[in-house]
């Protein structure tokens, strides 16, 4: 008949101590019940279906029982966990450490009120300090406060008034235990940045994650991969201008059309430019130009069909163009219509994109504008 013994594992306090189960056969002359899976002798362990699947524990008096007692050969796996968390208190009481929370990439999109790619363009120190909840000693009286202004270059979630955005943060001149993870921008740093960002006032911002570890809202755009992660694929978005002043001119020389003609093919129509003159525009400062081409043809009155075109510069030489029939509706031939050609130049905040709309700028303003009447037959 087997006979049981007790192994003892480790004293954690008397009058109890910890024992693993062992069963001694006599007629296999060794401590097993049957072989493991393996094929080695089984010890220690209960792996068989027909048993637990862990160590045998029991706690009995420190009074050690009637039985054989070895050093243990197999450590339960609680004990193991035990062991852990024992070393990492053990690790965390003599250290100054606090836990920050994940705030992976969804969370920062979902929870940001803005998210732009941007360059640092300058810092500014404030008269502020603020503890950010620390207890104020007579070495720390305070975090200080810092404007970092950015340039942004693209815009992936709302949009701010312009393309310049100012981060609200903080700096420390002394740390204290568990102090926050800041983070600064020299001088002359050209990094790109992806900011995910909560509003904190007109065009001001704050990191979305929190002022005490401002890095999780901030992160480094180290290579095109990065970028592209950051990005994915869609037509860069841009807000207006900070520094457009249309109060601050400055002229503009371009050569526009007097005069133009079309003529009449068998499948087309071609409008071409018969005289030119030079002309000064007074352009603003730190804006961006364009022509507009408004083309709308008449026939009895009626307005049958027509085309506009918007290009991000001033047209210089001239208008020069043909329309197909088959492409643009064109009367057929011996019907007698009109055309109209409208060129706009002008000037606006809104940079050139993708569905550019420079009339949605706040100094949207039409330089010069000439219309043309045609008679085509």
């Amino acid at each position: 008949m087997p006979q049981i013994s007790f192994e003892k594992l480790a004293v954690f306090s008397r009058p109890f101590e910890t024992y693993t189960l062992r069963i001694w056969d006599p007629a296999l002359k060794r401590r097993a019940i049957s072989s493991r899976a393996s094929g080695t002798d089984g010890a220690g362990t209960w792996n068989r279906p027909n048993y637990p699947r862990r160590s045998a524990k029991i706690n009995l008096p420190s009074n050690e029982p009637n039985g054989h007692l070895c050093r243990p050969t197999c450590i339960p796996v609680k004990l193991k966990l035990l062991l852990c968390l024992a070393l990492a208190l053990a690790v965390a009481a003599n250290s100054f450490a606090r836990l920050v929370a994940p705030w992976p990439k969804e969370k920062l999109q979902s929870a940001a009120d803005l998210v732009v790619l941007a360059t640092p363009i300058g810092s500014e120190d404030l008269n502020e300090t603020n503890s950010l909840g620390y207890s104020q000693f007579s070495s720390f009286h305070g975090f200080r406060g810092v404007d970092t202004t950015f340039r942004v270059l693209d815009v992936l979630k709302g949009m701010p008034g312009n393309d310049h955005v100012v981060l609200h943060h903080y700096l420390e001149d002394f740390s204290p235990p568990d102090c926050p993870t800041f983070i600064s921008f020299p001088p002359a740093d050209t990094n790109k940045y992806v900011l995910y960002l909560a509003k904190d006032g007109q065009n001001r911002y704050a990191p979305v994650a929190g002022q005490i570890d401002p890095g999780l809202s901030i992160k480094l755009v180290k290579t095109e991969r990065d970028l592209r992660d950051a990005l994915g694929f869609h037509f860069p978005m841009l807000p207006p201008s900070a520094d457009a002043n249309p109060a601050i001119c400055h002229a503009v020389q371009i050569h526009v059309p007097v005069q133009l003609h079309a003529t009449r093919r068998e499948d087309a129509i071609v409008i071409k430019t018969d005289e030119l003159m030079a002309t000064n525009l007074a352009v603003g400062s730190h804006v961006f130009t364009g022509t507009s081409t408004v083309l709308d043809i008449y026939c009895n009155g009626k307005r049958v069909t027509g085309t506009d075109s918007m290009s991000s510069k001033l047209a210089d030489g001239g208008y020069d163009d043909t329309f197909r029939r088959g492409l643009y509706h064109v009367p057929e031939p011996g019907k007698k219509y009109t055309v109209i050609v409208t060129l706009t130049y002008f000037e606006t905040d809104e940079p050139p994109q993708h569905m550019w709309e420079p009339r949605e700028g706040n100094y949207y303003k039409v330089l010069c504008e000439q219309k043309f009447t045609l008679s085509v037959q």
